[in-house]
């Protein structure tokens, strides 16, 4: 479980920060951030669930990463230099930010790294410390992550067939993390009909998913089929890798044909005329280009399909 990490160090320069290019210091920092007497943030424990979901088609997890991160006041002339460690292994700092306070004199520095929650379970120590470069002086701070590890069974996503539109609706909305989004959120085009705008078909490195919608039908008041449906503007694949992934979770999916080619050197691509249907593991699929009813009016599009099978 332990893993030997490289070391990065985060050099920031506090002379970069002082005034623009026009001889203009910025504007005062506004942080709610709250620090020691030592000009050091709080770094706290953290109690984070990871779930892992089993699912008819796939697995997936929830927080697979969690952020832990630093600030420090970097007196005016002074650097500093972020160090963090996991189990006393060194680990790469992600990013690191700093924004000048003209009225105090100092920047607030800031560096964090992710942490990866997958291969890591029950509580896991982490060091965090800040150097500074002038003075030699050394700040270190310690925390626990406490890591849960929990189990959660779905025909798809977060759904089964049968569920309620309310149910589907907070479900859904929260492991797309549109909970709060107010335009690409639920929406209801009928009574019997939901769709949230965002997919997770293709989500690894095509925009099927970046420009792409679920769609829920209801029959009675339960779920019958889960549609993810191809945006227009993400259908024409612009290399030859964003073909592949598709290809390749076809495959995985295990469709009885590839229902689009693509030709390099046309940059073309080609969807069957026909549906594709197949059944796996107690699901129906099918893909075809069919009728959506949307609140703005009907949508045609290519979609991928999904109903309890027998």
């Amino acid at each position: 479980m332990k893993r030997t990490l490289v070391l990065s160090l985060i050099l920031l320069s506090a002379a970069a920060c002082k005034k623009n290019d026009k001889g203009i210091e910025p504007d005062p920092l506004n942080s709610s951030e709250v620090f020691d007497q030592d000009g050091i943030s709080a770094f706290d424990d953290k109690n984070i669930e990871v779930v892992t979901n089993y699912t008819k088609i796939d697995t997936f997890y929830t927080n697979t990463t969690s952020d832990i991160g630093i600030s420090a006041k970097v007196p005016d002339g002074d650097s500093a230099i972020f160090k963090f460690t996991v189990y006393n292994y060194p680990v790469n700092i992600t990013r690191f930010s700093s924004q000048w306070d003209a009225k105090e004199k100092y920047k607030i520095a800031q560096s964090d790294f992710d942490l990866d929650l997958l291969s890591l379970a029950g509580s896991v120590p982490v060091t965090a410390s800040v150097t500074y470069l002038k003075t030699g002086v050394s700040r270190t701070k310690n925390a626990q992550v406490n890591i849960t590890n929990k189990t959660s069974s779905f025909d798809l996503f977060n759904v089964n067939f049968g569920m309620t539109k309310e149910a589907v609706k907070t479900s859904e909305s929260k492991r797309l993390g549109l909970t709060e989004d107010k335009i690409l959120g639920w929406l209801e085009s009928s009574l019997n009909a939901g769709y949230l705008g965002k997919s997770s078909l293709f989500s690894k490195s095509t925009r099927y998913s970046i420009s792409g919608s679920t769609y829920y039908e209801f029959e009675d008041n339960k779920l019958v089929r889960v549609s993810e449906i191809i945006d227009k503007k993400a259908e024409n694949f612009q290399n030859k890798d964003e073909y592949n992934v598709v290809k390749s979770l076809f495959t995985r999916l295990g469709a009885s044909k590839i229902p689009v080619e693509y030709a390099p050197a046309t940059n073309t691509t080609t969807y069957a005329q026909d549906a594709v249907s197949w059944t796996k593991n107690g699901i129906n699929f099918k893909f075809q280009k069919r009728d959506f009813e949307l609140k703005s009016g009907k949508l045609s599009a290519y979609a991928l399909s999904y109903t309890k099978g027998s």
